[in-house]
């Protein structure tokens, strides 16, 4: 009698092939068969040479009343086969941060086994995993492989191929660049450019040679001529492996020119200066057959003189009668206000009275005394002090409408 090889199943049942069963104690001629059997393996493991044993036999055949059986079991021998694993689930790869490497952690701690029977226990182990490359990129393919099967039932059963993979993704590192810092005395000179940079998180053996583009700089300091403290803002590189962030340096300037400050605008620079002009009091005069009557006369304060001549509109100029001409025709101004008596204009000053014939003038418009020292001018009226705003001429040359 012998027993069938099987594949793993997790039970100890066997089948057996009786068609060539021999007998001893049979004799020739006479016919008898295995009418029934059963087998067992002694476990349910995956071995080879393993014991079946034989039980519940019975005799068949022709002859079967002539004999009896000394025994009615029997052993025999067969081999049971690792159960194949068709899948595994469950196992996972950590995402990381861009190291310059490819190597994977796994998490391998509850997977699942596609082909594993019932109450058996499978664990995996000594599972390693490698990404496709370095790269920072998502979804990366991780390829799990060096893996043993582990726990009780490891032994009957058996992973075919054996590699899988899962996906994960590689995060870009972080990477600092900053300005260097610069101090400079001032020289006229504009500044361009920066003073190099410095790097912070650098995956070990790597440097700028990494990096993608050039470095740039730019901010406040681009240009900067004064003394100050500007920007240095540095940019230009690029990565897919690294998280970039740039930090701004400082430069300074010492010494030399400051930025001029902002313009102050005074408005009232450009409005006309007010200029006060004592105001003196003119007596009525009387010479040479001309009466002139008394007045305001403004006389700069920068000029001071008694020998003043007042003249008024409708009198002929001062001193344009001659001494000589005594029996000239009287001239009879318009009734004219009287002098002003205010006490200010008092405490100027009066203008002394004046001897019309004590000093010639040329005749005309333009022969009065203030045609000659463009300090004189005779004003009619209550006025105590003028107020002149810039612009009028108070210079030599005459004014005759005003």
């Amino acid at each position: 009698i012998t027993a069938q090889d099987k594949i793993y199943d997790g039970n100890t049942s066997a089948t057996l092939n009786t068609g060539s069963a021999t007998f001893t104690g049979l004799i020739l001629g006479d016919t008898l068969t295995v009418a029934s059997a059963t087998g067992a393996f002694v476990d349910k493991n995956v071995g080879t040479g393993k014991t079946v044993n034989v039980t519940g036999l019975t005799l068949g055949g022709a002859d079967l009343s002539n004999y009896s059986l000394v025994s009615s079991t029997s052993t025999t021998t067969a081999a049971i086969t690792k159960k194949t694993i068709t899948g595994i689930t469950g196992v996972t790869a950590n995402a990381k941060t861009y190291d310059g490497n490819s190597t994977a952690t796994l998490n391998t701690g509850s997977p699942g086994f596609s082909g594993k029977l019932a109450g058996d226990t499978l664990t995996l182990t000594g599972a390693s995993g490698l990404f496709s490359d370095p790269n920072a990129a998502n979804g990366k393919t991780v390829t799990v492989s060096g893996y043993s099967l582990g726990g009780a039932d490891a032994g009957n059963y058996e992973y075919l191929p054996a590699t899988f993979s899962v996906l994960a993704n590689i995060t870009p590192a972080p990477l600092s660049v900053r300005a260097a810092d610069l101090t400079k005395s001032y020289d006229g000179v504009s500044f361009v450019g920066g003073n190099g940079v410095t790097f912070v998180g650098f995956v070990a053996g790597q440097g700028q040679g990494v990096l993608g583009g050039s470095v740039t700089f730019t901010g406040s300091s681009q240009g900067a001529v004064n003394a100050g403290t500007y920007v240095i803002a540095p940019g230009g590189f690029t990565s897919s492996n690294y998280a970039l962030s740039f930090v701004n340096g400082v430069l300074t300037i010492t010494g030399g020119s400051t930025p001029p400050p902002a313009p102050v605008v005074e408005p009232q620079k450009f409005l006309p200066p007010v200029v006060l002009v004592p105001v003196l009091a003119v007596p009525s005069v009387a010479g040479g057959g001309v009466s002139v009557p008394g007045g305001l006369n403004y006389v700069p304060a920068s000029r001071p003189t008694g020998n003043v001549v007042a003249f008024a509109p409708g009198l002929p100029p001062a001193g344009s009668v001659p001494a000589s001409s005594a029996s000239a025709p009287a001239v009879t101004a318009a009734p004219l206000p009287p002098a002003s008596t205010d006490s200010s204009v008092s405490a100027v000053g009066a203008a002394p009275a004046v001897d019309l014939t004590a000093e010639p003038a040329p005749s005309g418009p333009a022969g009065s005394r203030r045609a000659v020292d463009g300090v004189t001018r005779s004003l009619f009226g209550p006025l105590d002090v003028i107020v002149i705003n810039g612009g009028v001429n108070l210079g030599a040359r005459p004014v005759i409408a005003e």
